[in-house]
């Protein structure tokens, strides 16, 4: 049995060693980045740019959870660089014994010269998008602040405005107060709400009572922590329970304050942003760029400069892909209903890509988002790519 992984981010650098572990000897990551493991994610390129996951959490094996901050040279509890947790996947990866086939792969085809071949994608998520229509712009944009460099470049002396006051904001203001950036930084969003920070959690369960009622039970202990920490092993669940109907609603209505309390950004990095933001160094701005207020519309009419730090777009079928319109034309594969990712199963299969013959279509992370939600962060990818991986090397299909 032949595995070829179409992508060399995190989630295909992760499921190839895994494969490799169970037994899997031919494996093939195809992507036309020099390195697997960094991905767009993990190659920053400045200190500024940190994970929001503490490294005992991170290693590659979690039998192992020393590995990573071994590696990195931190205490367990630290939050480490982005880019030296992808120099750690890539050296992981080059000593797993997988291959890595410098190549854009545009048509399964290219792949599939038998049916002994299954395919991974492992695609990641997409760039941020910018917001249509958006009246009044700059006319210098940058598209993302996933890549330092690029913040890096900017004139210290520059009217910068940020759309987004998520993690990819922090990084970015962050990066700019750190070299010294001394023109005005604007942050824009519809709520104004930075990530929660890191900080201690009081164990709690959660016994199956109504979600809502169980994380108001925070404004009495103040445990937020906790009850959110509660609801991660169970979040997949309901998310599963819930009618697609149902799921765009909680996205329209609870996404921006879920992603608040559940994706926290480390208690030192929040609190010099905060600092920046409590003496007038940094201001929030709030509203949509689509209808702009008078406040945010003059933010946007000063600025040199408009950064995108919207977060990763998570609707695959905007993004256009040929290797997923190649899916789609040569199998019965779908988007799931809200184009979020492709219809997949529990354990990562995509729905009407198999074969009684091979090992089929799979996928991971980010392109099951749609069906199973909490499949985007590290520890999540890492377990799917261990699931995958143990039903592959026990395939009767395998060679």
């Amino acid at each position: 049995m032949r595995i070829a992984i179409i992508g060399g981010g995190a989630a295909g650098a992760l499921t190839a060693i895994h494969l490799r572990q169970a037994g899997v000897d031919d494996v093939t990551v195809y992507d036309p980045a020099e390195r697997v493991g960094p991905g767009v994610a993990y190659a920053p390129g400045s200190p500024a740019y940190r994970l929001n996951v503490p490294a005992a959490r991170l290693s590659v094996d979690p039998a192992h959870p020393a590995d990573f901050a071994e590696f990195a040279q931190i205490e367990w509890t630290a939050f480490a660089p982005r880019d030296v947790y992808g120099e750690y996947l890539h050296r992981r990866f080059a000593q797993s014994g997988a291959r890595h086939t410098r190549a854009t792969v545009e048509r399964l085809t290219e792949l599939t010269s038998d049916a002994h071949t299954g395919i991974i994608l492992a695609l990641g998520a997409g760039p941020p998008r910018w917001p249509h229509p958006m009246p009044i712009a700059p006319a210098n944009r940058l598209d993302s602040v996933w890549h330092a460099a690029a913040v890096q470049r900017i004139p210290a002396d520059s009217a910068v405005a940020i759309l987004g006051t998520g993690l990819s904001m922090m990084d970015a203001t962050l990066q700019l107060l750190q070299q010294g950036h001394a023109g005005p930084i604007t942050a824009i969003s519809r709520t104004g709400r930075l990530p929660m920070p890191h900080g201690p959690a009081e164990p709690v369960s959660y016994n199956g009572e109504n979600v809502f009622a169980f994380l108001r039970g925070a404004a009495a202990d103040g445990n937020w922590r906790g009850r959110m920490d509660a609801l991660r092993p169970v979040t997949q669940r309901m998310w599963q329970r819930m009618s697609w109907p149902q799921r765009r609603q909680w996205l329209g209505h609870a996404r921006s304050l879920w992603d608040r309390y559940r994706h926290r950004s480390p208690a030192d990095a929040h609190a010099e942003v905060t600092a920046a933001i409590s003496t007038g160094r940094v201001r929030i701005v709030t509203g949509d760029v689509r209808r702009p207020n008078p406040v945010l519309a003059e933010s946007l009419r000063t600025a040199d400069l408009l950064l995108n730090a919207s977060g990763p777009d998570y609707h695959l079928a905007s993004r256009n892909l040929p290797v997923i319109n190649s899916l789609l034309a040569t199998t019965d594969a779908a988007y799931d209903p809200l184009g979020m990712g492709l219809m997949v199963d529990d354990d990562g299969r995509v729905l009407g890509a198999q074969s009684e013959r091979g090992p089929g279509v799979w996928t991971l992370g980010a392109l099951a988002v749609g069906c199973r939600w909490e499949t985007t962060a590290i520890p999540e990818i890492r377990a799917q790519a261990m699931r995958i991986a143990e039903l592959l090397a026990d395939s009767p299909s395998r060679e």
